[in-house]
C-alpha cells in the first residue's frame, strides 16, 4: 500500500492550555451539536416561560370569585399566532380595586363587559378571567413547550458528554501518540436523502508489519484522492485507536 510512513521519535508531551480548551469544549462533532442545543435551550427558555400559563395548577372551580369589569383590550401577534388581552379590573371586601389581564384566541367581551373572575385567597391579585388563560400561551401550549425545552437540555447533556470524552481521548492521543503516514485505500459516496450526500474515505496505516485502517467523513468530493498521504496520531500501546491530525 505505498510506503509505511515515517515515524516521529520526539512525542507530543507539551500540550498548551488553548489547545485544551478547543478539544474539550470547541472540538468536532458532538460538541458541534452540545453548543447548539444549549443555544437553542436558552433561547426558548427567555422565549416561551415569560409568557407561559400555570394558573389552572392554583386557579380552579372552588376558588373564590369576584364580579369584574373589562378595561381595555388589545388585539396581539405573536410567532403566527393572534391573540386577545383583555384587561380587567375587579374589587373584594378586603381590597378596593384590583387590575388584572387575561388573554384568549377570541375576542369574547368588549369593553365594560362583565366578567367572572377567579382569583387566589390568600394572593388576591394571581387572578384571570374565568374561562381564559392568565398568560399569553395556554396550559397546553406551555406544557409542550417544557416537554420541547427537556428534549433540548437532555440531547445538550448527551452531547456534551459525548464530546467530552471524545476530548479527553484526543487529549490523550496528542499528549502520547505517535506521528504516522496513513494511504488513502478507498473513497465511498454516502446519500444521506436526496440530494445530501458525503463521502466516507478509508486509509490504512501499518505498524510493525500490522494493517490498521482509519476512516474520514467529509462533504468535500475532492478533500481526499486514492493512494494519497495524511497525517495521524495512533497509540502505540493500542495501534488502532488512531485519528487523523485535521480532524483534531
Amino acid at each position: 500500500m505505498g510506503r509505511q510512513g515515517f515515524l516521529v521519535q520526539k512525542r507530543m508531551k507539551y500540550i498548551s492550555l488553548f489547545t485544551r480548551i478547543r478539544v474539550l469544549f470547541f472540538g468536532k462533532g458532538m460538541l458541534y451539536g452540545g453548543w447548539f442545543f444549549l443555544v437553542a435551550s436558552i433561547s426558548m427558555y427567555f422565549m416561551f416561560v415569560p409568557y407561559q400559563d400555570f394558573t389552572e395548577f392554583n386557579l380552579d372551580a372552588k376558588s373564590p370569585k369576584a364580579t369584574g369589569e373589562i378595561t381595555a383590550i388589545d388585539k396581539l401577534k405573536r410567532e403566527g399566532s393572534q391573540r386577545y388581552k383583555f384587561h380587567y379590573k375587579f374589587s373584594i371586601p378586603s381590597q378596593a380595586e384590583i387590575k388584572g389581564i387575561s388573554y384568549s384566541g377570541s375576542k369574547k367581551y368588549a369593553i365594560a363587559d362583565k366578567v367572572t373572575v377567579i382569583y387566589h385567597p390568600k394572593k388576591p391579585t394571581y387572578a384571570k378571567i374565568q374561562g381564559l388563560d392568565g398568560a399569553y400561551y395556554s396550559l397546553a401550549t406551555s406544557l409542550f413547550q417544557w416537554i420541547f425545552m427537556i428534549i433540548c437540555a437532555i440531547g445538550t447533556v448527551y452531547l456534551f458528554y459525548a464530546g467530552f470524552q471524545r476530548g479527553k481521548w484526543l487529549l490523550n492521543l496528542l499528549e502520547k501518540g505517535e506521528s504516522w503516514e496513513a494511504t488513502c485505500i478507498e473513497i465511498k459516496e454516502e446519500k444521506v436523502s436526496e440530494g445530501d450526500k458525503f463521502y466516507l474515505a478509508v486509509f490504512e496505516y501499518i505498524i510493525e508489519g500490522e494493517p490498521y485502517q482509519i476512516s474520514a467523513k467529509t462533504t468535500k468530493p475532492n478533500k481526499y484522492q486514492i493512494a494519497s498521504y495524511v497525517s495521524i496520531l495512533y497509540d502505540r500501546q493500542n495501534p488502532q485507536n488512531a485519528v487523523l491530525k485535521d480532524e483534531i
